[in-house]
């Protein structure tokens, strides 16, 4: 599904209508030559979603009946069944003469939240992804994906009310309330886990129809949608997890250690779910259009759908257990990036089921009697002798101590080849991008862009834009170079293009030396805020050397001009001109020069590959000279 907000939207060139983000000001004089946020553009419209209601009573009981007695593609089956029902619905007309006038879609049937919490494990937990007893449990997993995307694209987030079923913790309540007329009231609680309790939504709707186009408010639910089951009493998901954000540190940590096990499913579940992050964010940004504004002080109103958000929920759910939120969410998006921090990344980001890496691995024939006897009894974790010790022996499994160390072999010996906290520096020199670590940055750039977002309208919920930027181009400027790399490579899928242009100034400027020249002193233009024009790039980045002398330093440098370059002068058009070769080349010596500095001693194959990679990214930049010469001729 498109994603339509002005924070998720491509063609973001600057108009002179157009502010800045960081400000939040309009620029004065601006030109067509400068990337900017242009945030002052209309709002963007909702995508048309289905109405949405209830399941009647007998049929949400009977699917309630058939999850819970774990016939789950049964019950997947019906709810794909009452979803697609009455999708194309015409009139027929009294002569063959006129043409056929389809109808409006009836409202689809959709379940309570509780239900779809549980569809929404299934996709991830180990019974049915990577330790499935039974071919029919994965077939579970698949069907449940499809049908949780059908629902988001059909009938959208809101009328879905994933913001209910998506809710972590033991204990959560959720109100909401109509837009004004009354006509709705919602209140979700979520039981504690430990206790037996299920996940209830309570409501009171005079029709129980949602209308995507008239009422802000979710599908309503009844007292009786818990799920008593054993399974969504000890399994599910949103209870085994405090917030989304370890979720989100446990996937990234699965990507770089259990990579072959783990990664795909979680790769596929957060593809989901960050999807309806984004869905949720722009269809409620759409309702508020013009009614919430971002100017300060007493003037200033909140947007009130996109307060009610989802990504805004789990920023809010730090905050309300006083933590640190910026530093919580910023450490779950780069866990797991660098060698540096994995110590403390596997303390801080432990599995979310039970034994969820456990592999089995075959060590002799089953046979005899015993394995006749063995019994399988997924919801008090008996897996038959799939697990069983004597036969089958963990592939990936880690036993962590008590002080959330490194893994240790029975008998207090650290494993072969774990580090300990002493040796992170040499972890961060030997740091390899795996397959699974570099599919997890479009992950965490989606994240970033949403963050952008809710920092743009909502910087009390989170962070203001500028102290955003400023933490994350910090971590990104201490990641490994590949790491690096696959930050500041265009992202034109990903990240909109002024957002991608603020991060990267952002980025150089904080690599760059202090005496290099103030953007807002050589251009008055850029002076009210974060774009870059022509005149920035020639005086004020482009000649400059790193403010080090290590060759890593100075190719992340390079690395980050040469994208930032290809914005400003092959996506607004910008000529070629003679000042714009010197001042490359003036970097390119720059940059040579500031590494020689450092002597021609011996080099570590780290030394050396980042001198690699700054000659190749110059030779890039020379080329991109070249091809801007040649296009203005």
């Amino acid at each position: 599904m498109e994603l339509t907000s002005p924070l998720t939207t491509l063609g973001s060139i600057s108009t002179p209508r157009s502010f800045h983000t960081a400000r939040g000001s309009p620029s004065n004089g601006a030109d067509d030559t400068m990337l900017s946020s242009p945030v002052d553009d209309p709002q963007p419209e909702e995508p048309t979603y289905r109405d949405a209601v209830q399941l009647p009573h007998e049929l949400k009981s009977h699917c309630q009946i058939h999850l819970e007695e774990q016939l789950y593609t049964a019950a997947i089956h019906i709810l794909s069944g009452l979803l697609s029902d009455g999708t194309t619905t015409t009139a027929l007309q009294p002569s063959h003469h006129l043409p056929t006038q389809k109808l409006k879609p009836s409202p689809a049937l959709i379940p309570p939240p509780s239900q779809i919490a549980l569809l929404a494990t299934l996709i991830i937990h180990p019974s049915f992804t990577s330790r499935a007893p039974e071919t029919s449990n994965i077939h579970a997993a698949s069907h449940a994906l499809s049908y949780l995307r059908g629902l988001l694209s059909t009938v959208g987030p809101i009328n879905a009310n994933f913001r209910a079923a998506f809710t972590f913790g033991d204990t959560t309540t959720t109100s909401n309330t109509s837009n004004g007329n009354g006509s709705s009231s919602v209140i979700t609680t979520r039981a504690n886990g430990r206790s037996g309790g299920g996940l209830t939504t309570t409501s009171s709707h005079p029709s129980g129809l949602y209308s995507s186009s008239e009422d802000d408010s979710p599908p309503p639910s009844s007292a009786g949608d818990a799920l008593t089951g054993p399974f969504a009493r000890s399994h599910l998901l949103f209870r085994r997890a405090p917030d989304f954000w370890t979720v989100l540190g446990w996937a990234f940590r699965c990507a770089a250690e259990h990579s072959a096990s783990r990664w795909p499913h979680w790769r596929v579940w957060l593809g989901f779910v960050v999807a309806v992050l984004e869905a949720d964010f722009d269809a409620r940004l759409a309702r508020d259009g013009n009614t919430g504004l971002t100017g300060r002080g007493k003037s200033a109103r909140p947007y009130p759908m996109l307060a009610q958000s989802l990504v805004a929920g789990y920023l809010e759910g730090l905050r309300r257990e006083r933590k640190n939120c910026a530093r919580e969410v910023l450490r779950a998006v780069f866990a797991f990036s660098d060698g540096e921090n994995g110590v403390s990344d596997r303390a801080r980001f432990r599995e979310v089921f039970e034994r969820e890496t456990v592999v089995g691995k075959r060590k002799r024939k089953r046979g005899g009697e015993g394995a006749a006897a063995a019994a399988v009894d997924l919801e008090n974790d008996r897996f038959g002798d799939y697990l069983d010790g004597e036969e089958f022996e963990s592939d990936e499994e880690e036993e962590e101590d008590n002080n959330g160390g490194m893994p240790a072999l029975k008998g207090g010996r650290r494993r072969p080849g774990r580090k300990t906290k002493a040796e992170g520096t040499a972890a961060a020199a030997s740091f390899t991008v795996t397959d699974g670590i570099a599919e997890t940055v479009p992950f965490r750039l989606r994240i970033f862009r949403l963050l952008s977002a809710v920092s743009y309208y909502l910087p009390e919920t989170f962070a203001s834009v500028d102290e955003l930027y400023e933490k994350f181009t910090d971590h990104v400027r201490g990641l490994p170079l590949p790491m690096f790399r696959l930050f500041v490579e265009s992202h034109p899928s990903i990240l909109p293009e002024f957002v991608q242009v603020h991060f990267l100034r952002t980025l150089i400027e904080a690599m760059l030396p202090p005496s290099h020249p103030d953007p807002a002193d050589v251009d008055p233009v850029d002076a009210a805020g974060t774009g870059v024009t022509e005149l920035v790039m020639q005086e004020c980045f482009l000649p400059f050397a790193a403010n080090k002398i290590t060759a890593e330093d100075n190719a992340k440098l390079s690395l980050a001009l040469e994208s930032i370059m290809w914005f400003v002068y092959a996506q607004i058009g910008v000529g070629y001109s003679a000042k714009l070769r010197r001042a490359v080349e003036a970097g390119i010596k720059a940059r040579e020069d500031k590494v020689k500095r450092r002597g021609t001693g011996k080099a570590d194959s780290a030394e050396k590959a980042a001198r690699e990679v700054l000659a190749r990214s110059a030779r890039n930049l020379r080329a991109l000279v070249d091809v801007i010469a040649v296009a203005g001729r």
